[in-house]
């Protein structure tokens, strides 16, 4: 009877990655606008030390990982990290430690807007050809954020 059940299709990781990608940036908008410039300051930082330890680690340009501009082999490698640096960072923000819950906060903000920006910056480069158009424009819409953030001025 429940046979059909049984038979899940597997999950079209493209199509799920573009959702998450497509469903954070309003909630990024909201986060910047209800937190003011404490939340502001917060992304920045976070960004800008995520940023740097991507160029030190995969030796990469700033500009250049500022932007994604990356073969899909780096982008893999880079999105691989940022989900590891994720993990990490949630595991503390239950942390008893004042400091280090915020600490966390400001690495989470940092790591889940690269790692959206190098998420659709593979698929850009690797998904199906219907697929490539949509990625290639949120990637570059992340790249944006993500530059105006470190230039200290609101999305």
């Amino acid at each position: 009877m429940f046979r059909w059940f049984s038979k899940a299709k597997p999950a079209d990781q493209v199509s799920l990655d573009l959702t998450n990608a497509r469903a954070f940036l309003p909630k990024l908008r909201l986060k910047l606008d209800t937190g003011g410039p404490p939340t502001m300051l917060s992304y920045r930082q976070g960004l800008a030390e995520v940023c740097r330890s991507l160029a030190y680690a995969h030796r990469v340009p700033i500009p250049d990982v500022l932007a994604a501009r990356v073969t899909a082999d780096q982008a893999t490698r880079i999105s691989r990290d940022l989900d590891a640096a994720l993990a990490k960072c949630q595991a503390h923000l239950n942390d008893p430690n004042e400091a280090a819950r915020a600490l966390a906060e400001t690495f989470l903000a940092g790591c889940t807007m690269f790692s959206h920006l190098y998420r659709m910056r593979l698929h850009e480069l690797t998904a199906p050809d219907a697929q490539q158009a949509e990625a290639g424009r949120l990637a570059q819409s992340y790249a944006n954020v993500v530059q105006t953030l470190l230039q200290g001025s609101r999305p």
